[in-house]
């Protein structure tokens, strides 16, 4: 977390523009240094920021910044997906809201269920990777995804978002 001789680095830089590959305590930290320089550089990030963790750390401070984000907008129930995610939590604790976070947990367990019913009744570790090897091109309500024995990125899809006015998330 001593971010002193890169924030000082990147300052004598001056950028426009700055892309943060870093988890939200330090990506938080960092831009929150960056401000105290009086620079104002463009942020963007990617999803394993944790956009939800970084807003509640950064509070209005997150406000303009970017993140890529690899799940579905999850306020928007457009995609079946989503709204099967927003269902589930309305009948759930009501201090729940929704978030990257959630849906991410969403699909992955909504994916380990459907590997598990076609891997059959005799479940082994092999059988279980065989089985998500084979899905491809899978359609989990609007959010595919595919793997192979080569191949276990799961999805291609990115979405470009804005953290807005009071952390909400804006597309």
């Amino acid at each position: 977390m001593d971010l002193t001789a890169a924030v000082e680095t990147i300052a004598r830089a001056e950028p426009q523009a700055i892309v943060m590959v870093a988890l939200y305590k330090q990506a938080s930290e960092f831009m929150t240094r960056m401000r105290h320089t009086g620079l104002r550089p463009r942020y963007m990030a990617v999803s394993t920021v944790g956009t939800d963790q970084m807003i509640a750390q950064m509070g209005e401070g997150a406000r303009g910044i970017g993140v890529s984000q690899v799940m579905p907008y999850p306020w928007n129930d457009t995609a079946t997906v989503v709204h099967e995610y927003q269902r589930l939590i309305a009948q759930g604790d009501a201090s729940v809201d929704f978030s990257y976070s959630g849906i991410e947990g969403y699909v992955t367990i909504k994916l380990v269920i459907e590997a598990l019913r076609k891997a059959g009744p005799e479940l082994s570790r092999e059988r279980f990777v065989d089985t998500l090897e084979g899905l491809r091109q899978f359609d989990l309500g609007g959010f595919r995804v595919s793997y192979s024995p080569t191949d276990h990125g799961g999805s291609t899809f990115v979405d470009l978002m804005v953290i807005g006015e009071g952390g909400r998330v804006r597309r």
